[in-house]
């Protein structure tokens, strides 16, 4: 990879975790809790909570959230979309997940279980 992808993605990086410890310490200063910091930007608590812990990038309802209820930030918002046109998509909300781990055998039993104790207690 060359040495300039790897300088611009490490500048990304930096001006996102800028927009997100400032939106934290604003909710630090005002006393909010994850809920009510997520009903002002207008999203879900999950998503403010993914977004804050870097779970997820930045995405396009937080930081319409930010540059509406937040001012102070607009600059901050506008730098960062300013510097590389690639960060936002609608169709890239969230990064891809992992596979969920196949179910052994207990599963099928338990469920093979339950089946039978409805059957019978339908029986009656």
């Amino acid at each position: 990879m060359p040495i300039d992808k790897i300088i611009g993605m490490c500048q990304d990086i930096r001006m996102e975790l800028s927009v997100i410890v400032k939106l934290r310490d604003i909710q630090l200063a005002r006393g909010l809790t994850d809920t009510k910091m997520a009903k002002q930007l207008g999203c879900s608590r999950q998503l403010y909570q993914m977004t804050r812990t870097g779970k997820i990038p930045l995405g396009n309802k937080i930081l319409k959230g930010i540059s509406s209820v937040f001012p102070e930030l607009q600059q901050d918002v506008i730098y960062f979309l300013s510097s590389d046109d690639k960060k936002l998509s609608d169709t890239a909300k969230y990064p891809p997940r992992q596979p969920s781990e196949p179910q052994g055998r207990g599963l099928k039993r338990f469920c093979g279980g339950l089946l039978g104790r409805i059957k019978k207690r339908l029986a009656l």
